[in-house]
């Protein structure tokens, strides 16, 4: 499954876009089922850790702890650059040690 990000959010900055992005990508397929989830976010601009712990604690919320695990670990990003990688693997790092 790939999400093509700057569709769904303008805002890469907002809490509120990092929740809103997830939510979108549960309603484009079966989370749960997909063998991998990609987030392309060609097109769109640097983004805050705030941004990433709101999709990443959505995430935490809607399943229980394997279920979680699992998606999280299934999530890949790509055409991004280097710092906010760096932001997306420390907000994944962190969400998954409070799971």
């Amino acid at each position: 499954m790939i999400v093509y990000v700057h569709k769904i959010v303008q805002d890469s900055f907002s809490p509120i876009f990092g929740k809103m992005l997830w939510q979108q990508v549960e309603k484009e397929g079966n989370v749960q089922k997909e063998s991998e989830i990609i987030l392309d976010f060609e097109g769109v601009d640097s983004f805050t850790t705030l941004f990433f712990n709101a999709m990443f604690n959505e995430i935490k919320e809607n399943y229980n702890r394997e279920v979680a695990l699992s998606i999280i670990d299934k999530l890949q990003i790509k055409n991004i650059g280097d710092i906010d990688t760096d932001t997306f693997q420390r907000s994944k790092s962190g969400i998954k040690s409070k799971i």
